[in-house]
């Protein structure tokens, strides 16, 4: 995966704007993962490779070899094998990455960005405010007409902010999505609903997500939409969460593409959007469980002919 910088608003145009880099994966990859590991008792480990990223293409094959032996051994030898190729650091235990906390509990574990959410109030200079109750005012709707913002760059890096934060916090991603429509031309009410979802965040810096293991893992999603609810385009809301053997692995918040002629249709689309992320959600799954039973295989079948 590559790196991902959490806080690009910190990047000055014309000398580091362009130093990003794109993730390989979904944020949904990563809890996917880790609720895996959860419902399976599996070990994290961190690794941290320093000269991961290419300079140039690549036009030679690449081949990687499966160590034999036991998990510990396997482990060690595979950490020996790549520190003597990389520059590589071995973090122990997985507990922070990407800006992401991961605090292990007697039932699983306990997924939170709380550094993160501390550091975006202090740039916001709302760490000392007032928590509000909720992230939105009730049956609050948005609309693009309104006195016009001036600092359309402080707005776009805290909504930036705020939807790197919703990788653990599904309370506010509703909130964060509806104050991106308006990335182009916010209005004062915008900014005003950006810092009413930050005041909610101070009151609820410690939220996250809780990973417990499950005797029976199952793919259950839920779905449901708002007929018409924006105002400029009449386009519905809709929204889904899924979970993996009660984990909450994914979800969205989001304005339909296409206009619904009727509530049955608004939440036809929403049915359609979750069922084909359960079914990527399922193959992927599916797929991990497979590589770990070959990786298993192999380590037994080395180990009987070695023997």
């Amino acid at each position: 995966m590559a790196q991902l910088v959490a806080q690009g608003f910190t990047q000055i145009p014309g000398i580091d704007y362009s130093a990003t880099f794109s993730p390989v994966v979904k944020s949904s990859t990563v809890r996917i993962v880790l609720s895996l590991a959860t419902l399976n008792k599996w070990s994290l480990h961190q690794l941290d490779v320093k000269n991961a990223f290419l300079n140039e293409n690549l036009t030679e094959n690449v081949f990687m070899e499966q160590l034999p032996g036991n998990d510990n051994s396997f482990v060690r030898k595979f950490i020996s094998r790549l520190h003597s190729e990389f520059a590589i650091k071995d973090l122990g235990a997985l507990s922070y990455f990407l800006g992401l906390e991961v605090t292990y509990t007697s039932s699983g574990l306990f997924l939170s960005q709380t550094k993160y959410a501390h550091d975006v109030l202090t740039r916001a200079k709302l760490l000392d405010s007032k928590p509000v109750a909720t992230p939105l005012a009730t049956a609050e709707v948005f609309s693009s007409k309104g006195t016009p913002f001036s600092d359309h760059t402080l707005y776009r890096s805290l909504v930036g902010a705020l939807q790197y934060l919703t990788i653990t916090r599904p309370d506010i991603s509703y909130a964060v999505n509806q104050v991106s429509q308006f990335l182009q031309a916010p209005t004062f009410d915008h900014f005003q609903a950006v810092k009413r979802i930050l005041r909610y965040v101070k009151g609820t810096i410690a939220y996250g997500l809780s990973f417990h293991h499950s005797p029976m893992p199952s793919i259950l999603g839920y779905s449901d939409a708002d007929w018409a609810r924006c105002l400029d385009t009449r386009c519905s809301t809709y929204g889904y969460s899924i979970f993996l053997g009660g984990n909450l692995v994914s979800w969205s918040a989001k304005k339909q593409s296409t206009i619904a002629r009727s509530s049955c249709e608004s939440k036809y689309q929403a049915l359609a959007n979750t069922a084909a992320d359960v079914v990527w959600l399922l193959t992927f799954s599916v797929n991990c469980m497979c590589f770990l039973l070959i990786g298993l295989l192999f380590c037994v079948t080395t180990r009987v002919l070695s023997s």
